[in-house]
């Protein structure tokens, strides 16, 4: 019963804070993705992170997903090109690096800032 109740409540709460603030914005997308960087470099993270760092990684494989699978059929103008070695480890510190060089984007939503980090870091020739 105190499992059940347990599960029930982090529910509520995760839904009551996707609520108050609606689309995920570079603010959530730079607290999720720098505590991702910073346990792959060994900083270790306590479990509130745990939630932005999921953050981080969600968006980081639906929109690199997204460009791999959409790559020909966008205009070329438009492609990201990102290499087959790439790691979500490695988006998060290409989309880190992004929005501290662009803390005027943080109120846009995160999947474009997802977007245009990748394709900053990764143009296509």
């Amino acid at each position: 019963m105190k499992g059940i109740l347990a599960v029930l409540l982090v529910a509520v709460s995760v839904t009551a804070q996707a609520g108050e603030r609606g689309t995920t914005d570079g603010n959530a997308l730079l607290k999720g993705c720098s505590a991702v960087v910073k346990s792959l470099d060994g900083g270790g993270q306590k479990v509130p992170d745990a939630f932005a760092m999921g953050q981080c990684f969600g968006m980081l494989e639906g929109v690199a997903g997204s460009a791999q699978i959409m790559e020909r059929k966008l205009p070329e103008n438009m492609r990201t090109c990102i290499p087959e070695n790439y790691s979500n480890g490695q988006g998060a510190r290409v989309v880190v690096k992004y929005l501290n060089e662009n803390p005027q984007s943080l109120n846009l939503p995160a999947s474009f800032l997802v977007m245009i980090s990748l394709k900053t870091a990764f143009p296509c020739s």
